[in-house]
């Protein structure tokens, strides 16, 4: 369905969507949770916060209602989320992003290294391994977002740290070829 709206990006994968739509709220973001969903992407789910504007209100303080309906909907596994003040009444947004850095801190086995081949175009031969990370899928960041989260925390150092010694500790890699690591 078409309505008016403004389509913004916040940075890495979170973007803000302006719609005057505010008595279609759950049909507009049911449609979006849905379009993301035919997505050919590796990861096409998305999770949607709703955030209404009501006088008065900031813009700031409209983006601080969306990320805490945001943040509780990933924590919740929901596709969907409103906001709503009694969204308030319990951890704050970075109370639950920090406890889920630490959560993947501590377990072993939370960072999967997987492995895209570097290839030389000439020989065709791999002559490489560039390690990446995947994480937890329940909880529906992605590797970037896992990444950032642990900028924001003060915690980029350790999660980079797991990341490396996550790949570094696979056994079997082949003899004669890198192993590159992004930090």
């Amino acid at each position: 369905a078409a309505h008016d709206a403004s389509a913004y990006r916040l940075g890495g994968d979170e973007f803000v969507l302006l719609v005057d739509a505010a008595d279609d709220s759950d049909r507009v973001a049911a449609e979006i949770h849905a379009a993301c969903g035919r997505s050919a992407e590796p990861q096409p789910s998305a999770t949607v916060a709703v955030a209404a504007w009501e006088d008065g209100l900031t813009a700031e303080e409209l983006i601080r209602r969306a990320d805490i309906a945001l943040t509780t909907a990933k924590a919740d596994r929901a596709p969907i989320r409103h906001y709503s003040v009694h969204l308030e009444s319990g951890p704050t947004p970075a109370d639950i992003e920090r406890a889920q850095l630490l959560a993947v801190l501590d377990t072993p086995g939370a960072i999967t290294p997987v492995f895209q081949p570097i290839f030389d175009l000439s020989s065709q031969e791999v002559v490489g391994y560039e390690a990446l990370s995947r994480f937890p899928a329940e909880v529906g960041y992605s590797p970037q977002e896992w990444f950032d989260l642990a900028r924001k925390h003060g915690l980029a150092v350790e999660l980079e740290a797991a990341a490396v010694q996550a790949a570094l500790a696979v056994p079997g890699r082949p003899a004669g070829v890198s192993l590159s690591l992004n930090l």
